[in-house]
């Protein structure tokens, strides 16, 4: 029966330290998403960002998700992130932020980046991410994986 109860009082125990983790994770407003899976949690979003997002332009969100990865981005990138913050299909996101790259390129908030002649390999980031030579500092540099290298440019044009 001891053993029982020790049992007992170390669930309790731990019953309030998950409170208090509780507590202190919904202080840095951080969304937990609950797993089936017990030995899983997914963190969903920064409650912080989704209001941010709510209250800016559409030119003002694609600035925010730069400034907040702090590295150059394709627009499909900054739409996944703004569709993952709103929960708005992404397919919305995509032509609103496409539209906005000329506002922001006119109005020196952004410069592209080009890697190699395909239109699908742009990145946007700030003028502030570059150097003398119109390179990317390293620091700010786009994530490789963005880089679409299919094998359709070896086809025949018809």
């Amino acid at each position: 029966m001891d053993l029982i109860n020790a049992l007992i009082e170390e669930k309790n125990s731990l019953f309030e330290r998950i409170k208090a983790i509780d507590v202190l994770l919904k202080s840095f407003n951080v969304e937990i998403k609950k797993s089936t899976n017990h030995n899983q949690t997914e963190i969903v979003s920064d409650k912080k960002d989704k209001e941010i997002i709510k209250g800016l332009t559409d030119a003002n969100r694609f600035l925010f998700v730069l400034k907040k990865h702090q590295r150059f981005m394709k627009v499909r990138e900054i739409a996944e992130y703004l569709s993952k913050e709103t929960g708005e299909n992404i397919d919305n996101w995509i032509p609103k932020m496409s539209r906005k790259t000329r506002v922001l390129k006119n109005a020196n908030k952004i410069v592209k980046y080009q890697v190699g002649t395909k239109n699908t390999n742009v990145f946007w980031g700030s003028p502030n991410w570059i150097d003398k030579n119109n390179e990317i500092l390293k620091e700010y540099i786009y994530s490789n994986s963005n880089i679409n290298n299919s094998k359709s440019d070896n086809l025949f044009d018809l």
